[in-house]
């Protein structure tokens, strides 16, 4: 995610860094794959796929916008603009499944869609040909913003992206990311900069990529705490989304309806077991789930030096919990 959909946790970053003593790594020896910024992990419902984001800098180092950030790994293959040195070069993989329990190695999604900017923030329709994500740009912010692309059969590529319109696609201003396109044309998303905190929001379509003015979701999804990053099925029946606190701990929340033209219910706390760090933390975040019920995510383990992002998937216990949560492993 972009550094203002984490503006929620700068302000306890520091804290944890002075009193937990994690800093950059000072190495001369650059760590393997998954070492670096991992994050907006989304898994394809029928769980062929994992979108992330990676760049070559620590996590502590992108939370805290240190320019003087040093790479703690290498670029994966086919990384953009990878010359540049810049700490908020991310760029978007795929990874498929390779059927027996991991993940092949990743694939970068290409130059249509990965610049010298920070791209993030990936959604992927059900069949892999719609795609929806942010980009940040530090440097030229005209240039930031949220996108949609599609897949291009002829070329075998993405298609080139299009800004999302009106105050859907200006990031720089609104802040808003993490989108989710549903079947009905109906967009879901959050945002960190227009309330302070961070709120929940969706827009209705009207149309063929046209879409009324963004509205925020009802009450009993707003608090003062952040509510981030929701997850919203099909059917447009159940709504999942994290709450993190002062102390930067993450909840997930689930609120249900009968049908998509009811009322929203009032969120309920799924407990998710095992997710605090050493620290005693639970930073964590972009929950996704297959249809059979797995819980992917992002966590950043603040307990290791220059706080370790992984990709973890938890599975659905038979009281509707998530059991301790293990790191996707990638097989290649």
């Amino acid at each position: 995610m972009g550094r203002k959909t984490i503006v929620g946790m700068l302000a306890v970053v520091a804290v944890l860094t002075l009193a937990t003593g994690c800093e950059s790594s000072t190495e001369d020896e650059l760590q393997s794959f998954p070492a670096g910024y991992i994050d907006s992990a989304y898994a394809v419902p029928d769980g062929s796929a994992l979108y992330f984001l990676h760049g070559v800098g620590s996590t502590i180092d992108m939370l805290q916008s240190n320019q003087d950030a040093r790479p703690v790994t290498a670029h994966l293959p086919g990384h953009q603009a990878a010359d540049g040195g810049y700490w908020w070069n991310t760029d978007l993989y795929v990874s498929q499944s390779t059927g027996t329990g991991g993940w092949g190695e990743p694939q970068n999604l290409g130059s249509a869609i990965n610049t010298e900017h920070m791209e993030c923030c990936a959604w992927v329709s059900d069949d892999q040909t719609v795609l929806v994500f942010t980009r940040e740009s530090v440097t030229e912010p005209s240039l930031s913003g949220s996108f949609l692309s599609r897949w291009d059969e002829e070329t075998d590529t993405w298609g080139t992206p299009e800004r999302l319109p009106g105050d859907l696609g200006d990031y720089e201003v609104t802040g808003f990311a993490d989108f989710q396109l549903l079947p009905s044309g109906n967009l879901y998303f959050w945002s960190a900069t227009l309330l302070g905190n961070g709120a929940l929001y969706w827009a209705e379509s009207t149309g063929p990529n046209e879409w009324a003015a963004s509205t925020l979701l009802p009450d009993q999804f707003q608090t003062d705490l952040d509510e981030t990053q929701p997850w919203v099925n099909d059917e447009e029946t159940i709504l999942c989304f994290n709450r993190r606190g002062e102390d930067a701990n993450t909840q997930l929340l689930c609120a249900t309806r009968g049908s998509a033209d009811e009322e929203w219910g009032i969120p309920d706390v799924i407990p998710v077991e095992g997710m605090a760090d050493a620290n005693g933390l639970s930073v964590w975040g972009e929950p996704s789930f297959s249809s059979e019920g797995s819980l992917y995510m992002i966590r950043f383990d603040t307990s290791v030096e220059g706080w370790q992002a992984e990709i973890l998937v938890s599975e659905r216990q038979e009281d509707g919990s998530f059991g301790i949560p293990r790191p996707v492993e990638f097989d290649y």
